[in-house]
């Protein structure tokens, strides 16, 4: 499965309501988000008859690689930065991070990092949501796997310094695919956390 469709096949699956940002109180400056341990799922990517996407999902609770355990979001005067702690992170290992963006007016972005046995250190890059262009700007990121942890860091000014910003962080990872979402238990939870002000 290619990166590019991870995003498609996860925004189909949504069935956590999304709520008008207006009428979500927006916290400021930072928010962390705890994820329940031990619910990755294993994806079997299918068809329906009329050619529509269709996911069979499998519990993987004895997963323990890019198993989100938290996730800080800091929405800062002049940088955006995430702080994803894992379960566990095994060097070597396959690991798509990935968190995407909503600002007040609906534009999205997301912002990943690929890790693995050629690339430990592991890349990085911010994206346009719709399309997967590249957005040219500086991002930094630092996997530690000492204390299982992922920071990525980039300007506000690269996603045009939004009032507020909303969330979703996932992770796909392992020699097969598991996926975890850090909004709920549940392969299909994928909403938005509360608004984010800059702080």
């Amino acid at each position: 499965m290619t990166r590019a469709l991870v995003w498609r096949f996860l925004a189909a699956l949504v069935v956590v309501p999304t709520v008008a940002l207006s009428a979500v109180p927006a916290t400021a400056g930072e928010l962390t988000v705890a994820d329940t341990r031990g619910d990755l799922y294993s994806p079997e990517f299918t068809q329906t008859d009329d050619g529509q996407p269709h996911i069979r999902w499998t519990h993987a609770p004895a997963v323990r690689h890019g198993d989100i355990a938290r996730v800080t979001f800091k929405h800062l005067d002049r940088r955006v930065v995430i702080r994803s702690r894992y379960v566990d992170l095994v060097r070597g290992t396959r690991l798509y991070a990935a968190t995407r963006f909503r600002d007040e007016d609906g534009k999205r972005a997301y912002v990943h990092v690929n890790a693995g046995k050629d690339r430990p250190g592991g890349t990085t890059a911010l994206r346009k949501y719709r399309t997967g262009d590249r957005i040219r700007c500086s991002v930094s990121h630092r996997i530690d796997y000492a204390t299982n942890t992922i920071t990525v860091a980039f300007p506000r000014r690269c996603i045009g310094n939004p009032r507020t910003l909303a969330f979703t962080a996932v992770t796909e990872s392992g020699g097969a695919s598991y996926f975890d979402s850090a909004h709920g238990d549940r392969p299909r939870e994928l909403g938005w956390s509360r608004r984010v002000r800059r702080g």
